[in-house]
């Protein structure tokens, strides 16, 4: 490595930091934390999350149609296996 990218690099280093330490002093304004506050809800969620078994069990027509195929090739694959 060559001094000069060296040096390069330093300078970039300290603006950074001299510019995160500037962004770091900033204060959000009263108004908008207060809209950020009020956003909020007021109590925690109820846990919606249920087990995989309890879900809802939805099968699309494309689902049913490769589902279907796969058996069809699995039945015919296990059937030439048993033939031989």
């Amino acid at each position: 490595m060559r001094k000069s990218e060296s040096s390069k690099d330093v300078e970039f280093w300290r603006g950074l930091d001299a510019e995160m330490a500037r962004v770091r002093r900033l204060r959000t304004p009263q108004h908008v934390e207060a809209q950020i506050m009020a956003a909020l809800p007021t109590h925690a969620p109820a846990a919606t999350i249920s087990p995989w078994y309890r879900r809802e069990f939805v099968v699309t027509p494309t689902t049913a149609l490769l589902v279907g195929a796969a058996l069809v090739a699995a039945a015919s694959i296990v059937t030439a296996l048993l033939v031989r």
